[in-house]
């Protein structure tokens, strides 16, 4: 279930959105969807997705993206059960792909924001465990802005929740130039237990952890990566900083990457930012007001 474009909005309740071959429940170019009491399971890749793809194309207005999902499973996708993603292509290049040109970040309209996912009283489990070696998780914030309350994350594939906007300019695997902003992710009353990697992953970005559970995730509960690298992105060039995993008001550090720092020379790998560089900066999550979903009756019930 797909929407695209501003003033694109869906309203889904009280149904199963499974097997399709890209991602279930997906709003990117500044759509937006509203849905509860749902099942989302099994598709190929994302349960429910929010982005900014398209906009360096010329085709979306916006990049204020914005979905929200209450009441609801999200279970036994092929990668993540929620994601939310801002990619930013420093090239400027107008190519169609998901990287948004950083000429219209910078230019973009006063008041909008990157794409926005709320989650409220979800289960998202069994996500990405096909193959946990893909580092898939049960959520994921790509530079944008997400939070998740009064839910349970668990049993998924390597995380339960992982964040980036870990490398700067840097040239991925397709050998694109791109970086993520600082995203932010705020999680309060989840619980996070049982995943096959970390229980709060963060390799950059700022996250705020509240009234939260995490416990019995198979390496470690909480780890904070923010500016290294990784295979992915070798070749990065400069890493974002600033990022942070605050837990309980309480910043945690994470000392013990010797695993994570083989092999990479630091003196190239911590250079800070200078295109765009470590201003950026997402602001908190904005909930808006959950549609009233309007009594119709159905043509196809007697």
């Amino acid at each position: 279930m797909f929407a695209e474009d501003v003033g694109s909005m869906i309203y889904v309740r009280n149904s199963d959105i499974y097997s399709n071959s890209a991602s279930g429940l997906y709003a990117t170019d500044g759509a937006s969807f509203y849905a509860t009491h749902m099942h989302i399971y099994n598709n190929e890749n994302v349960g429910v997705e929010v982005s900014a793809a398209g906009y360096s194309t010329g085709n979306a207005d916006s990049i204020s993206s914005y979905g929200h999902i209450t009441d609801s499973l999200i279970y036994n996708n092929v990668n993540q059960g929620l994601r939310v993603e801002m990619y930013i292509d420093e090239e400027n290049d107008n190519i169609p792909n998901n990287y948004l040109d950083l000429e219209d970040f910078t230019n973009r309209d006063v008041g909008e924001t990157a794409p926005t996912l709320i989650a409220e009283r979800v289960q998202v489990f069994n996500n990405g465990i096909a193959d946990p070696e893909k580092n898939v998780s049960g959520a994921a914030n790509f530079g944008a802005i997400m939070k998740i309350s009064d839910s349970s994350i668990w049993g998924n594939g390597w995380s339960g929740v992982w964040t980036a906007g870990w490398h700067g300019a840097a040239v991925n695997s397709t050998g694109r130039v791109i970086y993520y902003p600082n995203g932010r992710t705020v999680l309060d009353n989840v619980t996070i237990f049982d995943n096959l990697g970390n229980g709060v992953d963060s390799r950059g970005g700022q996250v705020t952890v509240t009234k939260s559970n995490v416990y019995d995730n198979k390496h470690r509960q909480y780890v904070n990566f923010t500016g290294l690298s990784n295979g992915d992105f070798g070749s990065a060039s400069c890493i974002r900083t600033g990022g942070f995993v605050k837990v309980e008001g309480v910043l945690e550090n994470d000392n013990l990457l010797s695993d994570y720092r083989t092999g990479i020379d630091e003196s190239t790998q911590r250079v800070s930012c200078t295109s765009f560089g470590n201003e950026v900066r997402l602001s908190d999550p904005k909930t808006k007001t959950f549609p009233v979903f309007p009594a119709f009756p159905s043509p196809f019930l007697p």
